[in-house]
């Protein structure tokens, strides 16, 4: 199997690791190229789940 890529012009968005034109789909909560299947966005980009009642109570605590 062969793959042709191809560069993005310079007005387009491109891939940061093939440089072909950018288009993406989303695997498992993130999007990675369609060409070399790097992951282009994470999920979450390592944001931490907080629960609510702990933010609520750590806002309380500040007024206090």
């Amino acid at each position: 199997m062969q793959i042709t890529l191809s560069h993005a012009d310079a007005h387009e968005a491109c891939c940061p690791r093939c440089h072909s034109p950018l288009k993406t789909i989303v695997v498992h909560g993130h999007e990675q190229c369609m060409i070399c299947k790097s992951n282009i966005f994470e999920c979450c980009s390592g944001e931490q789940c907080e629960p609510e009642s702990a933010s609520i109570s750590a806002a309380e605590h500040h007024r206090s």
